[in-house]
């Protein structure tokens, strides 16, 4: 397992192209963007298969994808906000990084939803967190200062530990009525749920993850995927305060 310090296109591309000459196969969290899938390409074509996992990628030869449907997770996030919040009002959205296929489903449905269902609440802009967690502090502590008549925040992305604090740290009491939503069972949300800071979290179910990418790697290295791309979708688990 390696992990990127630079998250950027073109660090992944060469990244992914390094690693392609010493492997047989290859799963990636990335971002979707051009130089990224132009890598798998050349990649596909030297017979080295590379599998999308949590973030899926839209290189049409990628051997596949290992995740969720992001669609339903955001629908999931927008139902339990708007039955969860006691009064209407605006609602805040953290996202990392919009290329992240996942992160931008997420929010897509969530907006969706609102205007479908509760069309009486008002949502912001996005905020870009950049997946840095001290920048997702300080735009948390903006939020809160500057939006009164705030009622829930949803944590679509990078940068979660930054939100959590700053909703921690607020000194005027403001975090304490939000209703929070956000994504994947870390130690900081398992925290953040007993503490009561964050309501609800959506989360990857991580030993099936994991167990579905090494057998989509194993099957696409032996030839066993022909036809395109493998879609595996798994299901999300909902973690509340209660069930853990």
């Amino acid at each position: 397992v390696e992990h990127r310090e630079d998250l950027s296109a073109e660090a992944t591309a060469e990244r992914l192209l390094k690693l392609g000459r010493e492997v047989d196969a290859i799963a990636v969290v990335a971002a979707d963007h051009p130089r990224v899938n132009e890598a798998i390409d050349r990649l596909s074509a030297n017979r080295v298969p590379v599998v999308a996992v949590i973030s899926d990628l839209t290189a049409t030869t990628r051997a596949g994808y290992v995740g969720l449907d992001n669609w339903k997770v955001g629908a999931t996030a927008g139902w339990a906000m708007s039955r969860l919040c006691k009064t209407p009002g605006k609602v805040g959205v953290f996202v990392g990084n919009h290329r992240y296929l996942c992160q931008d489903m997420c929010e897509i449905r969530f907006r969706s939803y609102f205007r479908e269902r509760a069309p009486r609440f008002q949502l912001l802009d996005a905020i870009t967190t950049f997946e840095d967690s001290n920048y997702a502090y300080q735009s948390t502590l903006d939020l809160l200062h500057h939006t009164p008549d705030l009622v829930g925040l949803f944590i679509a992305g990078g940068g979660k530990s930054g939100v959590l604090r700053a909703l921690g740290e607020d000194a005027s009491g403001a975090a304490k009525n939000l209703v929070v939503v956000g994504l994947d069972l870390t130690p900081e949300a398992r925290s953040g749920l007993h503490d009561g800071t964050i309501d609800v979290v959506l989360s990857h179910p991580t030993r099936q993850l994991a167990e579905a990418t090494v057998d989509l790697l194993v099957s696409a290295t032996a030839g066993q995927t022909s036809g395109g791309p493998v879609l595996r979708v798994l299901p999300f688990e909902i973690y509340t305060p209660e069930n853990l």
